[in-house]
């Protein structure tokens, strides 16, 4: 029997099926020794969602994500190794929400936290059935994250009965995450950001600049008036601008000619702010015709990366002046030491 449940349990996991994420804000926070708050938005369609088990994990710079803690009915268990006094969770039932606070924040709070929680889908277990694949890790990632924390008195019989009749199958689902940044310097939003466009051949490029802003987390999508953009949309990596602490983005999107009327949006989300820059508008910049779209946004790092290689060459410049200084004193040296051994 219980390796049946363990079957069933498995199959819930490796079954695969698109689920919303919850969406999480805001997408960065930057806090040194105050609280931080972030909420967890549930993507689901339940009217009541007080019997959602809510995880929180924590994921630093290069490692591996960590459960933090976990919330049900109403209580948070949170894991060893982290301080139970400095984590605060509410869930706002109406407006389907999580809200996570880190009470004083120190540097070792510097992470990416995400929420998640296992999303039922019921279907035809038959095809679940024929689809089993045994992965023991995820079993027991099941049955701790799911089963425990509703703190149940069911038999295995029960458990099999409640999957296949009731549960379906499970995934669990994350959310965006947000980045918590530990700095004493506090955010600022984009200090320019504009629309640039230039038509080649039968195309017309849009280029989406947004310049001077901190801390370096930022999202940036295009959409038209019904829905999001992603075909033939590239997105840069942001830079850091000739000013520290400053960064700059640029994302692109090209557009059939005949689609020169239709108004498109560069929408952007930073910690500071959000905004939405439509195409269609007398601010809109064409680009020169003697430049491409590369040259103007990357103008801003191409003398970020001149600065460098100057500095570079200056600082080689130096020490060879310096090696050229050592080698004559060692000339002098050498010789008065000669003089004083011959006399």
């Amino acid at each position: 029997m219980l390796l049946l449940v363990v079957l069933v349990a498995t199959a819930s996991w490796s079954y695969g099926f698109a689920q919303e994420i919850p969406m999480q804000s805001p997408i960065s926070i930057t806090k040194f020794q105050k609280s931080a708050r972030m909420t967890c938005e549930i993507q689901t369609s339940k009217e009541n969602v007080d019997g959602i088990v809510i995880h929180w994990y924590k994921q630093k710079e290069g490692e591996a994500p960590e459960r933090l803690l976990f919330f049900s009915g109403g209580k948070v268990t949170t894991e060893s190794g982290f301080q139970v006094n400095r984590y605060m969770v509410e869930r706002i039932s109406v407006q389907k929400q999580c809200v996570l606070t880190i009470k004083d924040v120190i540097p070792d709070d510097a992470a990416t936290y995400y929420c998640a929680y296992w999303d039922p889908h019921c279907d035809r277990n038959t095809k679940i059935i024929k689809g089993l694949k045994i992965d023991y890790m995820a079993n027991l990632i099941f049955f701790k994250e799911y089963y425990l924390p509703m703190q149940t008195q069911l038999s295995c019989t029960d458990i099999v009965k409640a999957l296949f009749t009731v549960i379906g199958y499970y995934n669990k689902v994350f959310g965006s995450g947000t980045k918590l940044i530990v700095s004493e310097k506090g955010s600022s939003p984009p200090a320019n950001s504009e629309i640039l466009q230039k038509k080649h051949e039968n195309q017309i490029i849009y280029v989406c600049l947004i310049e001077k802003f901190y801390p370096e987390v930022i999202r940036v999508t295009w959409t038209d008036d019904e829905k999001e953009v992603t075909d033939n949309v590239v997105k840069g990596d942001t830079w850091q601008s000739t000013k520290e602490d400053e960064y700059s983005i640029a994302s692109w999107l090209t557009v059939p000619a005949e689609n020169k009327d239709k108004k498109y949006y560069c929408k952007y989300e930073h910690e500071e702010e959000k905004a939405s820059l439509p195409t269609q508008v007398d601010s809109v910049k064409t680009a020169p015709q003697e430049e491409d779209c590369g040259t103007v946004f990357n103008r801003d790092q191409l003398m970020h990366r001149t600065a460098y290689l100057v500095y570079i060459v200056l600082l080689l410049k130096s020490s060879m002046y310096y090696l050229i200084i050592l080698f004559f004193i060692y000339r002098t040296w050498a010789s008065t030491k000669y003089q004083g051994k011959k006399a």
